[in-house]
């Protein structure tokens, strides 16, 4: 596998998203991002741009919804969201409820997002 590919594949692992989901998301044909990432056949300059400008776009898309997951089983949900948030719409979680809980919880999102980051 090249480096590229193995970046993408790390990627993938860091934000918890299956190949599956992430070809189903970049409209890529799964059976050739598993013959890539297996070194088998290595992708071309411009898949590899367009699948690491992809997994840049979900990574941020993570980041915005910590310390929230996302889920990757309804591809096509996170299509609308990529397209969202390519028109500036961004994911903003906002607590609501009793001050102390809130409080609680805004002290658990902001140590969560370095975390995030690193993603």
């Amino acid at each position: 596998m090249g480096v590229s590919e193995n970046n993408l594949k790390l990627g993938l692992d860091r934000i918890g998203c299956p190949a599956a989901a992430f070809c189903a998301i970049a409209n890529f044909s799964e059976t050739k991002f598993s013959r890539a990432v297996r070194g088998l056949q290595p992708l071309n300059g411009g898949e590899i741009q367009q699948l690491t400008k992809l997994l840049t776009q979900i990574r941020d898309l993570c980041y915005d919804a910590s310390p929230l997951p996302v889920s990757f089983r309804d591809p096509g949900a996170i299509k609308k969201l990529l397209a969202h948030r390519r028109a500036g719409v961004r994911l903003v979680p906002v607590p609501v409820g009793p001050a102390g809980a809130v409080a609680d919880f805004e002290t658990e999102f902001m140590e969560a997002q370095p975390l995030a980051a690193a993603q």
